[in-house]
């Protein structure tokens, strides 16, 4: 008796918290991060937060990352109720933020959190929000390619720079330009038929296509990958699901990026303030395809193949 009252006393244990039933809101821009929504409720799962039982999603599917869709469905959390707001990518997380200044929010494949302004820093966010974050493997990207691609000069890259996460990764991707002889081609687009246009009017003398953490062109990968391939032409991207026709990614699975925010916003809904939860950093995976390296007469070396995570091989004939 005497322990369950000084139990009491303290608000519980730690399972205290599971038995309440909570509302947590999902702002997804685009269907490409929908397996990182799969990974945060099979983590929930996994820490005794199972839909239905003990906690409900506010979802309906991805958003559209443009006009005002983001920032008007983050209004529409916030009138539900939401006891948290798991945000994808730095446009979702920003539109979160504007919504609220008190609801808990927990990011994931945020580049830059602190330039963005979610957290004051990565130890000690303070605030309203937290989470894991994708910050730039994109200059570590060019020097793989620049090791199977040793003739690459001249560098396509469609790009949104509204976006403050594009901004810094291009930062970083002009940090090592000029050591590894490269040009940067950049090419403005902030709309889909901005990126569309990108897509038709690709530039006749460039070497590689290479899209950044961007979602803006990310939404299209697909599409520049098929244009990559009619013309010829290698492509990257940071990491997708599709990988015909791309030549090599370098960046985060999206499901272990929802998988792992799970346990910061498990704490949360136990009690722990976003503030006082360090932001984390995803790890990176290599994917090399050498059935797109072989249609386009690219011989990748072993250097980088023995540092692949993925290996795409021809189909066996």
């Amino acid at each position: 008796m005497l322990v369950a009252l000084a139990l009491a006393a303290c608000g519980g244990d730690d399972n205290s918290a599971q038995k309440k039933k909570f509302k947590v809101g999902i702002l997804n821009p685009i269907d490409l991060f929908d397996p990182s929504v799969e990974g945060f409720k099979a983590g929930m799962a996994a820490l005794g937060y199972v839909e239905g039982q003990n906690i409900t999603y506010e979802y309906n599917g991805p958003v559209g990352n443009f006009g005002e869709g983001l920032t008007t469905y983050a209004q529409t959390l916030i009138e539900r109720d939401v006891d948290l707001i798991f945000a994808i990518t730095t446009p979702g997380a920003l539109a979160a933020q504007a919504a609220s200044k008190t609801t808990p929010i927990i990011f994931t494949l945020v580049t830059d959190p602190v330039g963005a302004g979610f957290v004051a820093s990565w130890p000690q966010p303070g605030g309203t929000m937290t989470g894991v974050s994708d910050a730039n493997p994109d200059s570590r990207r060019l020097q793989i390619l620049k090791q199977v691609l040793p003739d690459m000069r001249r560098v396509y890259l469609p790009l949104d720079t509204n976006i403050q996460a594009v901004q810094s990764a291009l930062e970083d991707v002009r940090s090592v330009a000029d050591p590894l002889g490269l040009e940067l081609v950049l090419r403005e687009v902030h709309t889909p038929d901005e990126v569309r246009q990108a897509i038709a009017e690709i530039p006749a003398d460039v070497d590689v296509i290479v899209i950044l953490p961007d979602v803006t062109t990310n939404e299209f990968a697909v599409e520049f990958a098929n244009a990559a391939m009619a013309r010829g032409l290698p492509f990257s991207t940071p990491s997708i699901p599709e990988t015909n026709n791309v030549l090599l990614s370098y960046g985060v699975e999206f499901y272990p990026a929802g998988e792992q925010v799970a346990r910061l916003a498990a704490q949360v809904l136990r009690g722990t303030s976003p503030g006082d939860l360090p932001v984390e950093s995803l790890d990176f995976a290599l994917m090399v395809n050498l059935e797109t390296a072989a249609a386009l007469g690219i011989e990748v070396p072993t250097a980088v193949l023995s540092q692949a995570d993925t290996i795409i091989r021809p189909a066996a004939q």
